[in-house]
């Protein structure tokens, strides 16, 4: 591939991402969207360069990403881990099977609400709420391949 593709790729990278802020530019100069609701891109870039200097938000940026990796750690490992037992041996798959059957086909949107009646007192239940919205697919996935 040479320059001139390359610069060509990247253009048309770039193109949708400048329409859009000049959307949302026109949209708060014409009046379309007060500025409460819809600040200027200008003001949020302005903000986010701010946080992104300051020390309290990188903190609160890596512990929301250690407990990401921590909840879909726990989820693969268990998920697959049931999954495999379920595809070896046949107790452990007559009682995952009716369970993967039901969940299934329920969209994981509307399995958030159960997951938010955690109580959210320790951070043990918010690693849990993340591994509950993790494992159900990967247990899935891991049983269906059997079949």
């Amino acid at each position: 591939m040479n320059a001139r593709a390359l610069s060509a790729d990247v253009l048309l990278g770039i193109a949708p991402i400048a329409c859009v802020i000049a959307l949302w530019q026109g949209l708060v100069s014409f009046g379309y969207a007060p500025v409460s609701l819809l600040p200027p891109p200008g003001l949020v870039f302005a903000r986010l360069a701010q946080q992104l200097v300051s020390s309290g938000f990188l903190y609160e940026i890596g512990v929301t990403l250690f407990r990401l990796f921590v909840g879909f750690s726990i989820a693969v490992a268990l998920g697959v881990g049931l999954g495999l037992a379920a595809a070896v041996s046949p107790t452990v798959n007559a009682v995952v099977k009716p369970v993967v059957r039901v969940l299934a086909p329920v969209p994981k949107v509307a399995l958030y609400p159960a997951a938010s009646i955690t109580p959210r007192r320790s951070r043990w239940s918010r690693r849990m709420r993340c591994f509950r919205s993790c494992c159900r697919p990967g247990t899935a996935r891991a049983w269906s391949s059997r079949s």
